[in-house]
């Protein structure tokens, strides 16, 4: 297991390192190349500067993994010797415990050999005595009989006392083969293993610290190339980078003595708040304004864990700002620099109000009244069947973005064990927003503690107020259904 992990983290270091020294390679060629276009000035340099480190990095990983091949080839070799010496002692081993059973087997059969002449005499001597107490027949054939039965019982005994010296000769010899097996053939074998076994711990345990030791040392030497007392840190390396002095050298550089006739100045910027929707996509040729797709991107890859998400409108005048960014350029506009998850309220707050100013609500003026009928329906089915045909019904623009919007709210919600923000909390909140009937940009949001009263609300915002809630609610809650998430 050992020789397995430290032959594949080797080729591991292998493969960063080389990687690495071929990544810093081709960086450093391409710097050098005529005619490319990049930035100069402090930029380059300290770039130059970041690649060499990640250069030596790449040098210190190959150079460890070339310690790891070596501790690897140390410890695949201690292994090899160490079963080699362990099967040597195993044979060993069953050879001795061969010859005991050898002369246990011996011992039993001189044994069971000397039971069958104890038998064969007792058989002897009992026809003897048999014979004897049969007192009829000739005494000439008595004497003869006799006789014979002596000499075989005389035999008989002979072979019991031959056989008895025989066994008790090979009993000692099994002792004595038994006890040289117990008391120096085992512990001698068992000996030779604890050495052999305590030989290659050592040495395992030595190569194993070696490979710490050079691990520890690779952290260290990677740790002191980013970042040491003598030399300049990476970090500080990008700090040292003065983009306005290199735009400055730049545009003296390459400074015209008078500005080109070809260059047009943009004085109208082409706005996105309060424009159509329509005109908006037509301009930008796309199916969803951009402020869109670039707020609520960013919003789903930083934001959708964030408590009261959409519920809380973020700064006022950080929003107006960002208002302003998008007015000037949809196409130019970057956020991601200057938003995080502390202030992405101010991004869910522009999207808010991008809705609340287009000159028509995204669910059409038009469509009002039946979307609002529609919402009372008290059967679930047929309400969802209504408001279904009615967002069909909606102009392509309307359609696409809503589907856009809609798609984009089902995924905040379906994080509101984080962000607290069910169904019906972003239907309250999003309602008013997207289905409006009035000529105004008054628009009541419950969730906003701002708002002490609706006093100064017009009657039918009130009234209507939960039906626009419920159209949201059943679009929201169905949009697997009203829409195709696929397309």
């Amino acid at each position: 297991e050992i020789i397995s992990f430290l032959k594949k983290r080797a080729m591991i270091e292998e493969e960063y390192g080389k990687s690495m020294l071929k990544l810093t390679q081709t960086a450093l060629e391409n710097l050098n190349k005529e005619n490319v276009n990049r930035k100069l000035g402090s930029f380059n340099n300290n770039y130059v500067k970041f690649v060499k480190m990640h250069e030596k990095i790449g040098e210190n990983h190959v150079k460890f993994s070339q310690s790891i091949n070596d501790t690897y080839e140390v410890i695949s070799t201690t292994f090899k010797n160490t079963e080699r010496s362990r099967k040597q002692l195993k044979e060993a081993g069953l050879k001795y415990k061969k010859n005991v059973i050898e002369s246990d087997n011996t011992l039993e059969k001189t044994r069971q050999k000397y039971e069958i002449l104890s038998h064969n005499w007792d058989e002897t001597l009992q026809e003897k005595e048999k014979f004897f107490g049969n007192e009829q027949g000739s005494l000439l054939r008595m004497s003869n009989i006799a006789l014979g039965s002596s000499k075989a019982l005389n035999d008989a005994r002979l072979k019991v006392a031959l056989q008895n010296e025989n066994y008790i000769t090979q009993l000692n010899i099994s002792n004595n083969i038994r006890k040289e097996y117990d008391n120096v053939h085992v512990p001698a074998l068992l000996k030779s293993l604890k050495e052999t076994n305590d030989e290659c711990d050592q040495s395992l345990q030595e190569q194993l610290k070696n490979y710490s030791y050079n691990y520890e040392s690779v952290i260290m030497n990677d740790a002191t190339t980013l970042k040491s007392k003598d030399k300049i840190s990476l970090s500080k390396l990008m700090e040292n980078i003065n983009n306005k002095k290199d735009l400055s050298e730049f545009i003296q550089q390459n400074a015209y003595e008078e500005i080109p006739s070809n260059i047009v100045e943009v004085t109208d910027p082409q706005i996105v708040f309060g424009e159509d929707l329509n005109e908006i996509i037509r301009r930008e040729n796309t199916e969803i304004p951009l402020i869109l797709t670039k707020c609520i991107t960013l919003i789903e890859n930083i934001g959708l864990e964030t408590p009261g998400l959409y519920r809380f409108s973020g700064s006022n005048s950080h929003i107006q700002h960002l208002k302003t960014l998008f007015n000037k350029n949809s196409y130019l506009a970057t956020i991601d620099n200057i938003i995080n998850t502390e202030n992405i309220n101010d991004v869910t707050g522009l999207v808010k109000l991008f809705f609340r100013e287009l000159p028509d609500p995204l669910l059409i003026r038009g469509l009002y009244h039946q979307f609002i009928e529609a919402s009372k329906i008290e059967d679930e089915r047929r309400r969802l069947i209504e408001i279904h045909e009615l967002v069909n019904k909606l102009p392509d623009a309307n359609y696409l973005t809503l589907r856009f919007l809609i798609g984009h709210l089902f995924k905040v919600q379906s994080h509101q064990t984080l962000n607290k923000m069910n169904i019906s909390n972003l239907s309250i909140i999003w309602g008013p927003i997207l289905l409006d009937n009035s000529n105004n940009s008054i628009i009541i949001n419950p969730e906003d503690e701002s708002h002490e009263s609706t006093a100064d609300l017009p009657s039918d915002s009130l009234i209507d107020f939960q039906y626009k809630c419920k159209v949201v609610e059943v679009i929201l809650a169905n949009y697997l259904i009203i829409f195709d998430p696929e397309s």
